[in-house]
């Protein structure tokens, strides 16, 4: 893999000496792929120098407290940073891509040798240099190379049509790892977008235009929401004694509305400790202070169905502690607050979850 990246985007040259060579071998010409159009769009360094959320009136104590929290891989705010980037660059440099992949999705995550280097770059608002893994999907496999599957993912056997890759923050068919020159990202806030609603937006623009994992014509998606293990939500013995709502709800979808007060307790105290939410709440209390978050049931999934059907099992797994457990799959929409200031842009993404009672 690393000699394969080392040789992309080299262009061959062609030399002229005094005495004329005359070939007989046909000249090739290579067709140009979306994927390979992908690996040269990663090559470019990004650079982000731009109003951000930092707010460097809060203490000391506070913006430490807050980039110290990279160190978390679950500290997912920043990767969505990077993933809208990455997104965004790939638009620009292959402006069809979308249209020609409507389910392309990918995520991007700083590798963990660049975690120290950000924080001190945060807390000294200084600019620093940095990789970032990415994982991108292509819709099944049809248009990447079997061998290129095989070096990004050795593990697993690229003719299966099943290959599917999840480390927790980046995820995807094809996986580039950001070493040396490959996968670069500058990055240095110019300082705080003071006002309220202009922060809502951008934040909620940027967490909105994150790609999740799409496949089989956008019927199943993996969600930039979800942990390595599939996250929980806890409901109380008392309230559920047979213990199988998931069971009830997937034979009678009225049972999901009869108990979403329940679930929506449940998973706005999940939401902002799984997603980091919390720090910035804590830590950064300038940013936002509150949310409204509803949900809806968009289906339940049963084990026995993940381990029957083999594109449930693409896009969930089925290995034990991973998401080998009965699921709801539920819409979260997010409203981002300030004191009385609300986000025009509504957070929409799905979340699988899992239910323990306690």
């Amino acid at each position: 893999m690393k000699k394969l990246l080392s040789i992309l985007g080299l262009a061959v040259l062609t030399t002229s000496s005094v005495t004329t060579v005359v070939s007989c071998t046909p000249s090739v010409n290579h067709t140009e792929t979306i994927h390979d159009k992908i690996k040269k769009s990663l090559q470019k360094p990004i650079n982000f120098d731009d109003n951000w959320i930092i707010d460097y009136s809060e203490s000391k104590e506070k913006i430490e407290d807050f980039s110290n929290s990279i160190i978390n891989g679950r500290w997912t705010l920043f990767n969505k940073l990077v993933t809208d980037l990455v997104t965004k660059q790939l638009i620009k440099d292959i402006p069809n891509l979308l249209r020609m992949y409507p389910y392309f999705s990918l995520s991007a995550a700083v590798t963990i040798k660049s975690f120290s280097g950000i924080r001190l770059s945060i807390q000294e608002q200084t600019k620093t240099t940095f990789n970032y893994d990415v994982g991108y999907n292509l819709e099944q496999l049809q248009d990447i190379p079997a061998s290129d599957l095989q070096a990004s993912n050795p593990i697993w056997d690229p003719t299966s049509d099943m290959l599917s890759l999840y480390d927790g923050s980046s995820f995807g068919q094809f996986v580039i790892e950001g070493m040396d020159n490959q996968n670069e990202m500058s990055f240095k806030e110019k300082s705080f977008i003071s006002d309220d609603k202009t922060r809502l937006n951008y934040l909620s623009g940027m967490l909105n235009n994150s790609r999740s994992i799409v496949a089989y014509d956008g019927e199943y998606k993996k969600f930039l929401m979800m942990g390595y293990t599939i996250p929980y939500i806890e409901l109380e013995k008392a309230d559920f004694p047979e213990q199988d709502l998931i069971k009830q709800i997937y034979v009678d979808k009225e049972i999901f509305i009869k108990n979403k007060k329940f679930l929506l307790k449940s998973l706005y105290d999940s939401f902002i400790e799984e997603n980091n939410v919390e720090d910035l709440i804590k830590c950064m209390p300038s940013v936002l202070d509150d949310m409204d978050i509803d949900i809806s049931l968009v289906r339940a999934v049963l084990t026995s169905e993940i381990k029957a059907d083999k594109k449930l099992e693409y896009v969930y797994g089925s290995k034990p502690g991973y998401y080998d457990k009965d699921m709801l799959v539920i819409n979260v929409e997010v409203k981002l607050k300030k004191g009385d200031v609300v986000s025009d842009i509504t957070i929409n993404e799905q979340l699988a979850l899992a239910i323990s009672y306690v």
